[in-house]
């Protein structure tokens, strides 16, 4: 076919049907309950007739989209190859407004417009013409599998009547082949349980059921699909969460009354990193790499995404945002999604989401857009499912430190990177926001290593162990998970709330929420557990941005766990050091208070500043109160120091003394006892000792003074010795100095 006559065809596609009409105008309905949810449960592979069954039941994406779309009544434009249609240009941006406007990764290719100028009433088909109200799909389009040419090959679906078990090919030169029939179905669906089956050894997926199909077929092919033995499958009327998120609850009241130095002194944070860096310049070790923190959430608005101040903390990847969204498999094949840096992921210059691999063909519109993959799913107002589309934005923001600390420290972005994993689906009924699958978590997880992130913060609950197990074994990154509300014991077996109330060993920090009360520190809403809450953070009237750029005060342990995780950042940027190091330090340096012994291990609560003041021996008196900052023993040489007396306790093998470098911190308790925790076989992880303190005095040299003294025993409370006892040296002899 000439380009002569492939125009004129494809403008004759373009006769009467208005660019924006509605359901009700073509008698079309598009409810997900004519046909119910397949929800579908795994336990072993699947047999070919299985695969098959499930292929047929479980609607295509693609035609989810056009479904959705009609159904919305929003205005659909022509859209088309830029090669190929007239106005290319115009095409696709108008193309790019629909697909923003409803929230989709796939677009139909072309919607014939209302009516095409210029044409003789030979070629448009005059009034009599059967190419009215039709969806056009052809070759070149995300919903054909992608090929761009031949173009003698699109296929009609009236829209009266719509849907349909068969298209109808456009003009009588077309062969029957180039039909599309949606109802036989996708391998997409199968696709997804074999990657739960390889990543959590089960899968549980609720999938549409094919619109397309009758009553007859939808039952012989469900009784088809139980005939595996590894499968159970069965219909209901609505989809149902295999996750919920850690939800906040609003306190805006709160946040005008709170101090400057709530949830953390912004001064002495900045502080410390810059005397961090100068120690870093001091031992010649190069510039620090950034932190990349994965948050797994409901994903990023695109207002902040966009904004000066933020988009400098994405940790961008250059190789997906220079590399074109789509790639030639071959010089006479078709076209795929590329993927430029190779993780298998299509387009993720700042985070992935649910499903979106390399091969998805939702960059084949030619308006793929990287944000829209981690963008959230609006909220449906007629939904009754818990859903707040701007939670992932607000916990992404305190990750950094906060919208004040981010755009006050002006070198805060050297330090923390982040990425975003939308861990949701496009609602699978008209009743909720996002389908939640707790298959998805353990997708996120894959991400996580594909992507080698660091710190991965989620606030979710699900009942579901595998993709928490999963992650136990195999998982790299240190995951923050927020606790969770509503006052659950996470000790007495809740099994409702994974991964709170599981035990991931050095892989996990599981963080309650504080109050801005001293004399009353613990929320009461947190979940706790002095056997599974590790540590708990500030959490209650919390400021931080929705996805419009709106500051917003909330409360939760969701707001809590990324202040961890933004402390985590920090100090995996600043030392490099592993995640077993990375998570015993910030418990390690955690101030102790009594009143939270009953529902966090050891009483601990965040100390952002200690944390980060990784470079010095942290000394804490009483008597008066003072805390000191410095170099124990400067001059010793043996590397041992005395922190027992050494006489039936603990460690009465090595006479009290130890390798500061294995111990965490020290402190004094009542009944004239010490309390000791070290690492664990030098693995990082924590064992708990006591002992009777020394008795005289402790050589310390002091920073601040820049000079040595001795200090008494009995005036110490609390000791954090630095991990990095190399640096030492070097700390002096610049302290010493002449300045």
């Amino acid at each position: 076919m000439t380009s002569k006559y492939m125009l004129a065809f494809l403008l004759l596609l373009t006769f009467s049907l208005s660019a924006s009409y509605s359901a009700a105008q073509v008698g079309f309905s598009s409810s997900s309950e004519e046909a119910g949810i397949l929800d579908v449960r795994v336990d072993g592979p699947l047999s070919e007739q299985a695969k098959e069954a499930l292929a047929k039941l479980a609607e295509p994406a693609q035609l989810s989209a056009l479904y959705d779309a009609l159904a919305e009544a929003k205005p659909l434009s022509e859209v088309c190859s830029t090669s190929v249609c007239p106005n290319g240009g115009a095409i696709a941006a108008a193309s790019a407004e629909v697909a923003g406007s409803l929230g989709l990764q796939i677009t139909p290719t072309m919607v014939v417009s209302s009516k095409t100028p210029s044409l003789p009433d030979s070629l448009s088909g005059g009034e009599n013409s059967l190419i009215r109200r039709v969806i056009v799909l052809g070759p070149g389009s995300p919903i054909t599998g992608g090929v761009r040419f031949p173009w003698d090959e699109p296929v009609a679906i009236p829209i009266t009547g719509f849907p349909q078990t068969t298209a109808r090919p456009i003009g009588p030169s077309l062969a029957t082949s180039s039909v599309i029939d949606f109802s036989k179905g996708s391998p997409a669906a199968s696709a997804l349980i074999q990657s739960d089956l390889d990543t959590l050894k089960y899968a549980d997926r609720q999938f549409r059921i094919n619109r397309l199909l009758s009553d007859q077929d939808r039952s012989n092919l469900l009784a088809l699909l139980n005939r595996d033995p590894h499968v159970s499958a069965a219909v209901k009327a609505k989809s149902t969460d295999g996750f919920t998120f850690i939800q906040f609850q609003t306190s805006q009241s709160g946040c005008s009354a709170a101090s400057a130095n709530w949830p953390y002194r912004y001064a002495d944070v900045e502080l410390i990193l810059n005397y961090d860096r100068r120690v870093r310049e001091l031992m010649r070790v190069g510039p620090m790499s950034r932190s990349r923190v994965l948050v797994v959430d409901t994903g990023l608005g695109r207002t902040v995404a966009q904004s000066d101040w933020f988009e400098k903390y994405l940790y961008i990847d250059p190789s997906e945002l220079m590399t074109a969204p789509t790639i030639q498999r071959a010089l006479i094949g078709g076209t795929s999604c590329s993927d430029g840096n190779g993780d298998f992921y299509s387009n993720d210059v700042v985070g992935s989401s649910a499903g979106a691999i390399h091969d998805n063909k939702s960059c084949l519109s030619g308006n793929i857009d990287y944000l829209s993959i981690v963008s959230p799913f609006p909220k449906n107002e007629t939904s009754d499912q818990e859903y707040v589309p701007y939670h992932g934005t607000f916990v992404g923001v305190l990750s950094i430190g906060g919208a004040y600390f981010a755009t006050s420290y002006k070198d805060a972005s050297n330090f923390i990177g982040l990425s975003f994993f939308r861990v949701t689906r496009p609602p699978l009924s008209n009743d909720t926001s996002v389908s939640n699958e707790y298959g998805d978590i353990g997708e996120a997880f894959k991400y996580s290593e594909a992507i080698n992130a660091d710190i991965i913060n989620m606030s979710l609950k699900t009942e579901q162990d595998s993709p928490f197990e999963a992650f136990g074994k195999s998982g790299s990154a240190l995951l923050i998970a927020a606790a969770g509300n509503g006052r659950e014991d996470l000790d007495k077996q809740a099994l409702y709330n994974r991964p709170a109330s599981m035990d991931l060993g050095d892989k996990m920090i599981v963080v309650g929420a504080l109050q801005n009360d001293s004399k009353n520190p613990w929320w009461e809403e947190s979940a706790h557990g002095p056997m599974k809450v590790h540590i708990a953070a500030p959490g209650v009237s919390i400021r931080s941005i929705d996805s419009d750029g709106h500051e917003v005060c909330d409360s939760g342990t969701s707001a809590a766990a990324p202040l961890v995780t933004f402390t985590a950042g920090l100090l995996h940027s600043v030392t490099g050091a592993s995640r077993q190091l990375v998570r015993s330090r910030i418990l390690g340096s955690a101030d102790h208070i009594a009143s939270l012994d009953q529902y966090v291990e050891d009483g601990r609560a965040l100390n952002i500043p200690a944390a980060l003041d990784v470079f010095v021996d942290r000394i804490q008196l009483e008597n008066p109160e003072e805390l000191v900052r410095g170099w124990i023993d400067p001059d010793g040489s043996t590397g041992m120091t005395q922190i027992c007396s050494g006489t039936n306790d603990d460690l009465e093998e090595t006479r009290g003394s130890a390798d500061l470098s294995l111990i965490w911190d020290w402190w004094r308790g009542g009944d004239n006892l010490a309390f000791i925790r070290h690492q664990l076989g030098g693995s990082g992880r924590f064992e708990k000792a006591k002992c009777a303190p020394p008795k005289g005095q402790l050589s310390f040299f002091d920073l601040t003074t820049r000079t040595s003294y001795d200090l008494d025993w009995n005036r110490i409370s609390r000791i954090i010795p630095s991990p990095f006892r190399a640096v030492k040296a070097v700390v002096i002899k610049d302290a010493r100095s002449p300045r």
